[in-house]
This record gives C-alpha cells, sequence and structure tokens, in this order.
C-alpha cells in the first residue's frame, strides 16, 4: 500500500509540475531566484508528503550547524529516499549533482533542472568540469547544492561508505561556499532492504555536521579536505547508527 500512494503522489506531482512549470516559465529569465525558489517549495512540498504516505518517521539532527548562507552538502548514499530526507531537511533552497542519465527522464528532468539540479557525466572530463562550474554558479547565485560522492547507493552491509570521490567538492572551492557533511542512517529501511521494489514504513536520521569553510583552509588544508569530509560522515554514522 505505501508504494502504491508514494508511486501514484509521485506520479500526480511529476503531471501537475508539468502545468506549473510552464506558468513559471517566464521567470526563467525575469526573475531567476523566485522561479527557483517556487520550484524547490513546491519539490518541498511534494516530497513532505511523499515521506508521510510512506510510513517515514525521520529524526533531524545538527539542524543548528546549517549555514544561512548557501553551501555544498556532501552526504553518504544508500537509498532512493535519501533525496526526499535530506530536502525535507533544510530550509535552503536546494538543488542536487545528479547522474547524467537522470537528465533523460522526461518531465522530471525539467523539474529537476527547475530546483537548480546538474547532471554529471563521470566519463567525461570536459563535460564533469563544467558541470562542477554550473553547480558552483549556482551556489553563488543563492541555491546550495547537494552532492553524494560515491556516486551510486552503498549495498555494503553496516552502513559501510562506498567508494568517495571527491571531484563535486571542487564546486564549494570554487563558490568559496561552506561544506556542511552530512550522514543519512537508515533510510535503506523504507525500501532497499526489501530486495525488490516494495516501500515500507520506517525510520530514519539524518545529520548533519558543523560546516567546513573552505575559505578558512590553507592550501595543505584543501589536498586533505575530502578525506575530512569522509571522515567526519563515517564519524556521525558510527556515533549515531
Amino acid at each position: 500500500m505505501h508504494t502504491f500512494l508514494v508511486m501514484t503522489n509521485l506520479f500526480l506531482f511529476v503531471f501537475i509540475g508539468f502545468f506549473t512549470n510552464i506558468l513559471i516559465w517566464p521567470m526563467k529569465k525575469l526573475k531567476p531566484a523566485l522561479q527557483i525558489h517556487i520550484s524547490n517549495t513546491t519539490v518541498r512540498w511534494a516530497f513532505w508528503r511523499s515521506l508521510f504516505l510512506a510510513g517515514a518517521k525521520k529524526t533531524v539532527i545538527g539542524e543548528k550547524n546549517i549555514p544561512d548562507e548557501p553551501c555544498l552538502f556532501v552526504s553518504n548514499h544508500r537509498s532512493n529516499f535519501d533525496i526526499l530526507l535530506i530536502h525535507t531537511s533544510t530550509r535552503h533552497d536546494l538543488g542536487f549533482i545528479s547522474k547524467k542519465e537522470m537528465n533523460k527522464i522526461p518531465f522530471l528532468n525539467i523539474q529537476m533542472r527547475n530546483i537548480g539540479c546538474v547532471f554529471l557525466d563521470r566519463d567525461d572530463i570536459k563535460s564533469g568540469l563544467k558541470t562542477i562550474n554550473d553547480a558552483a554558479e549556482n551556489i553563488k547565485n543563492g541555491v546550495s547544492m547537494c552532492v553524494f560522492p560515491e556516486g551510486h547507493r552503498s549495498k555494503k552491509p553496516n552502513m559501510e561508505m562506498g567508494e568517495f570521490k571527491a571531484g563535486a567538492l571542487k564546486a564549494a572551492e570554487k563558490a568559496n561556499c561552506p561544506i556542511v557533511p552530512v550522514a543519512v542512517i537508515d533510510s535503506d529501511t523504507l525500501m532497499e532492504q526489501t530486495g525488490k521494489f516494495k516501500i515500507v514504513s520506517g525510520k530514519a536520521k539524518v545529520i548533519f555536521g558543523e560546516p567546513i569553510y573552505v575559505n578558512q583552509l590553507d592550501r595543505q588544508e584543501k589536498r586533505k579536505l575530502a578525506e575530512r569530509v569522509e571522515n567526519e560522515i563515517k564519524q556521525m554514522i558510527e556515533e549515531y547508527r
């Protein structure tokens, strides 16, 4: 039942969003910040409703660590629900650095671009650099970004993370913005642990670590930035799981 309700809600959201996009299209050039804010508000409402229909009970820890200014959220990745959980846990307008395949899904790709998402091709260096630059520009223009450096959902046991790819963190250096480490715990209990496409009720935690201000780091500290962020996420998982 949870699966049917969530999928119906998301389908209606994409369908209604198609007509909403037509109405706000003129804002893209006239008032782009307002267009992104309206799109984020709409998406956040749809995500809240999906979590409710899924029977997901969310605990958020460390909200006070989120800066008022735009930032780069860096999170581990266990579930398709991670995006919903993180987006509904911050007041920021929030786009995601997503894999290129998401840009091929009709209607959904438009809604993703409207909230500030960019699409990363890890196999094309030139295209990847442009995506990172686009993410940095979004941050400079007031839209926070979120990235999952593992690239794919980790299926390893005991909340173990996959390989941490540091390239996307360059967006924070280019935008000179804070990095906020994020640990999402037990989100895979909502679907992935069932072993099939089935959504079940469950509990998940979203933990925001203390921000790392890139402009306060020296050259040596910047070289070890990815390792530092990865270790902080692992420590939060270990502490709160």
